[in-house]
Formats: structure tokens, C-alpha cells, sequence
């Protein structure tokens, strides 16, 4: 992501869409450890009209925690970092009518809107991670994008979105529209995806997945291998 609405440096990156939903401003920092600029960051956007969410990329001390409660950061959520050898992953057979193909540029506006509905994000943040939109402000060399879209009967329904990077499979933009939930999607998504793609050599895939989540993802073979926090602010000033 890039433009006058985010900044990024080796500590943190952070996004500031005033859009209405925390994810599409979202703050990650790096080392929790710096207290002094987590509070920054923290209390900056605690004075903001819009919802945020904060992901520290580690454990937060005790001290911490209660500085972002007293802040106005007041629902958590614990997500999973989660790893997973290729070669081991479960197999499955597709749920009915479903089908999964890779997609490019040509059909961003579909994908895009296919994962606004299924994420519940609004589509304008959307529009600036879908197929079309050139991939991260600084590639790297080795760096490739491959973007799904799951079917059933012809209308699209799901999506996810591999990175790979140093020969390692990120799995992101797990999603499926509300009235198909329940059905085996995520799974079949996720599995799918990967097994598209590693023929070309990949060895290792990870991401990261809420403690609702987590057993879907443990079922295709994923563990967990260590756990961070979001915290998210409602835009409400205290």
C-alpha cells in the first residue's frame, strides 16, 4: 500500500483511510518493545474520528497493555502465526459445484468485489490491494502475487491471495460471500490455492489466522507457532 495516506519505515507501517471500518486503518508496529513510539502511534490515533486497529508483531508487556486499555483500546483479538510444510497438507475433495481459478488484472473489479462483500471491507480499500493494483511500493525481485477466485455455478463467491516471497507461500484475503459460509469454503480456498501453485517448488506456506479460525486452517495441516495481539479503537474519544 502507498500513498498520502500511509507512512512506512523499517519500525512501522501505518494506513489512514477515515474509511469506517479498523482494518482499513490499521497501524502495525514491529517491537512492541519501543514503548515510546507504540504510544505515539497509539495515542495519535486514539484522537482520530475513525476506527483503528493496532497489531503488535509481538507479545506487549503487562505495562502496555493497560496504557492501550486506559488509551481507548478496549477489544482485543489474539491471532495465530501459522506455518505449514507444503508436502504435509491434508487433501480434501472440493465442496459441490465449486471451483477455484487464478485470476489477473482483467478481472479485478470482480475479485475486488467479491472480497469487499466476503471481508465486509469497504470496497475503496479493497480496490488498492486487488489484481490490478501493482502489487506493494517496493518489490522485491523474487516477489510474485497470485489472486483466486472460488465459483459455484459460474458466480463468484470466494477468494485468497498467495505472496511468495524467498520461496515462501503467504496465504492472505481468505474470504467468502456471508450467504456460502459454513460449506467447507476457507478450507477448499486455502488448499486449492496452494496446491496450484506448488508445483513450482514452494516448500513452506504460512498465516496468520484468529483463534476462530485457527482450526480450520490446523485441518490442512497449518500449526501454530507463536500468537500476537490486534487491539482496535472505535473512534470514539474517551
Amino acid at each position: 500500500l502507498s500513498g498520502s495516506d500511509t507512512e512506512c519505515n523499517d519500525d512501522f507501517f501505518q494506513i489512514a483511510t477515515a474509511l469506517s471500518h479498523p482494518i482499513a486503518n490499521i497501524v502495525i508496529i514491529r517491537e512492541p518493545t519501543n514503548h515510546l513510539l507504540v504510544e505515539k502511534l497509539a495515542s495519535e490515533r486514539a484522537l482520530a474520528s475513525f476506527p483503528t486497529a493496532l497489531c503488535l508483531l509481538q507479545t506487549p508487556t503487562a505495562e502496555l497493555d493497560v496504557y492501550l486499555k486506559q488509551a481507548g483500546y478496549l477489544d482485543t483479538e489474539i491471532m495465530h502465526a501459522m506455518a505449514m510444510e507444503i508436502a504435509t497438507m491434508a487433501g480434501g475433495e472440493a465442496p459441490d459445484s465449486f471451483t477455484l481459478k487464478e485470476v489477473h488484472g482483467d478481472q479485478h473489479d470482480e475479485w475486488v468485489d467479491t472480497m469487499s462483500v466476503g471481508y465486509e471491507l469497504p470496497r475503496e480499500f479493497i480496490d488498492r490491494i486487488g489484481p490490478a493494483s501493482g502489487g506493494p511500493c517496493n518489490p522485491h525481485s523474487d516477489e510474485k502475487y497470485h489472486y483466486f477466485i472460488a465459483y459455484h455455478q459460474d458466480q463468484p463467491v470466494a477468494t485468497s491471495t498467495l505472496l511468495v516471497r524467498q520461496g515462501i507461500v503467504g496465504v492472505y484475503n481468505i474470504s467468502a460471500r456471508p450467504e456460502c459460509r459454513g460449506k467447507g469454503l476457507g478450507t477448499f480456498v486455502t488448499r486449492e490455492s496452494i496446491a496450484q501453485i506448488a508445483s513450482h517448488g514452494y516448500e513452506t506456506a504460512i498465516l496468520q489466522a484468529s483463534e476462530m479460525g485457527r482450526s480450520i486452517y490446523e485441518r490442512i495441516g497449518f500449526t501454530s507457532v507463536g500468537t500476537f495481539p490486534f487491539y482496535f479503537h472505535n473512534g470514539e474519544m474517551r
